[in-house]
């Protein structure tokens, strides 16, 4: 067996791109259910929600194809699986705990059009009470040449995007000095002004779940009775990407596992080893914007070495079964001297050279290219030639599929751009030979608007009462409601916002509520496949939707929901 698989063991993998990491954890969760650990005591943290979901449908073809007693055992319990984002898991945790926070039950994510209305909003409200001390604008003009109130805005908001780690830095940093605390004391009171709105009116934002999350688990006076039930309900934690969690994230998973590390932990009550398995790659630490700390990394392995002993196990993984021998053994040679061992400190990685498994032969190829007399020259000239070069390609190479040779088809090439700001100039010249193409951007699917749209669609036909998908569906191109028309409505009493869709007076409301009660009622009977491409037939969405681009993502998103409808997946399911 291998060691990764010890059931019995906390476990770290570091494992570089291509090794079947995710695999292993996959793995890893099936063999906990195999020792009888039951599936709603298993929590699965996964950085994205396309992440969750590939995840769980992994985790599902295997149990079917290799184990499929135990498969039919779980079938029904599919709904409990905790598989989910950070954020999803915090979430839940604000809204099981919402009465001892003091937060209220109904309490709703905001979307981030009207998180960006009222922060711009308490913004302005406070800039325009700065007027009473200009000393602070009079000294920006002095040391960085910053004009108008504009550019303080700005600064603002730029403080704002790095949340929660400026909130962290204005509560539990190095006291500032001079203009920069004065500027700190302006975001302060921004978001003070922004917090007193969100709560007037039962919203958070996306900043808030983790941020709040982690007061409960810290600073609330309950905090030991929500460990308490979340010893008593989780047996095994397993993180997948670790290498993107950020600092906050870290305290909230060391929180949570402090007494398992103690032994302390309710679980050996219930005679349960209680684990927590990370895998991830510390190259691929890539979302430093988001907070994403490579250090991380290499402390969780040296404290649950240390605080765990004999039951924690560290596997660096060094195979790549994606890449040709070709490919890995290109990489391997350049970046040992971009990152040789032992140069950097904790906060960089050094790179450790791996292993092809992969059977086959190919080619690393370099174009060299004269510099032209611009960026955007250089940009169009070497687009032009990277064009051709796929012609050419397309026209006399021969790839092997499996054991199969065949003709390399365009759908076997991919571009990748280190930014997308030229992005354009490729395309042009892609359609310029004729080149069929699709622009993937890979993890912000779920956020692109045509997909969130879908997502809010789906989620208000399997609950015709959350009235945050009714809400985006009101004010999608479909309906347009007007915001002020849509806020009179809600205002006019407590009722679920589809109730009081029923009972308005407004015609345009009116023809929405029978659209929308016409779609409820064949959901009960068609596949949500199905209507959602009935829904943009019928209503003339595709063409709100316009380009290529955004069509074949609508595509790939109803293909998505009809893979979990042909699996057996209820729309609550799928939803989750």
């Amino acid at each position: 067996m291998e060691k990764y698989l010890d059931i019995t063991k906390s476990v770290i993998i570091s494992a570089p791109a291509g090794s079947g990491k995710t695999e292993k954890l996959a793995r890893r969760y099936i063999g906990l259910l195999l020792s009888g650990s039951r599936l709603e005591y298993i929590l699965a943290i996964t950085f994205t929600e396309k992440a969750a979901a590939e995840m769980k449908k992994r985790i599902l073809d295997i149990l079917e194809a290799e184990h499929p007693a135990l498969f039919i055992k779980i079938r029904d319990k599919m709904p409990f699986m905790r598989i989910s984002t950070i954020h999803s898991f915090c979430l839940k945790l604000l809204k099981r705990f919402s009465m001892e926070l003091g937060l209220d039950p109904s309490l709703d994510v905001m979307d981030e059009f009207t998180a960006a209305t009222l922060w711009t909003e308490s913004v302005y409200e406070s800039l325009l009470e700065e007027r009473e001390r200009p000393d602070l604008f009079f000294s920006m003009i002095v040391t960085r040449g910053v004009k108008g109130w504009n550019s303080l805005f700005r600064i603002i908001n730029e403080l704002h995007s790095k949340r929660p780690h400026a909130e962290i830095m204005i509560t539990e940093g190095q006291p500032a000095e001079g203009e920069e605390k004065r500027i700190l004391e302006l975001y302060a009171r921004c978001l003070r002004r922004y917090t007193d709105k969100k709560r007037k009116r039962h919203f958070i934002d996306f900043n808030d779940i983790e941020l709040l999350a982690y007061d409960a688990l810290i600073k609330n006076p309950q905090w030991q009775n929500f460990l308490y039930s979340f010893d008593e309900h989780t047996d095994h934690i397993l993180v997948d990407e670790f290498q993107d969690t950020s600092s906050l994230q870290w305290k909230i998973i060391d929180k949570l596992t402090e007494e398992w590390r103690s032994g302390l932990g309710s679980q050996r009550d219930r005679g349960k080893i209680p684990t927590i398995f990370l895998v991830g790659d510390d190259k691929q630490s890539i979302y430093l914007f988001r907070g994403a700390n490579v250090e991380i990394f290499q402390e969780a392995k040296e404290k649950f070495s240390e605080w765990l002993a004999d039951e924690f196990h560290f596997e660096a993984i060094k195979e790549n079964y994606r890449s040709l021998p070709e490919i890995v053994d290109f990489v391997n040679s350049l970046f040992t001297r971009l990152m040789p061992s032992g140069l950097f400190e904790r906060w960089r990685t050094n790179y450790t050279p791996f292993a092809a498994t992969r059977k086959g032969s190919g080619q690393v190829e370099l174009i060299l290219l004269e510099g032209g007399e611009s960026i955007r020259k250089n940009r169009e000239h070497e687009a032009s030639v990277l064009a051709g070069r796929i012609c050419s390609l397309n026209t006399v190479h021969e790839i092997w599929n499996g054991e199969i040779r065949r003709k390399c088809t365009y759908g076997d090439m991919a571009i990748l751009l280190r930014k997308r700001t030229h992005l354009t100039v490729y395309e042009e010249a892609l359609r310029r030979q004729g080149i069929p193409f699709i622009v993937v951007k890979g993890i912000g699917f779920y956020d692109e608007p045509e997909v969130a749209f879908l997502r809010e669609l789906l989620f208000f036909l399997v609950d015709p009462y959350d009235d945050h998908s009714l809400f985006c569906l009101l004010r999608s191109p479909l309906f347009g409601i007007n915001y002020g028309i849509f806020m009179r409505l809600v205002n006019e009493s407590k009722a679920p916002l589809f109730r009081k869709l029923g009972m308005a007076k407004n015609k345009r409301i009116s023809r929405a509520y029978h659209t929308i009660s016409n779609w409820i009622e064949r959901s009960r009977t068609t596949r949500f496949a199905v209507i959602l491409e009935d829904i943009l037939s019928e209503t003339g969405g595709w063409q709100y939707f316009g380009e290529q681009q955004r069509h074949a993502n609508v595509k790939k998103f109803i293909t998505l929901i009809e893979e979990y409808e042909s699996q057996g997946f209820s729309g609550l399911e799928i939803r989750e």
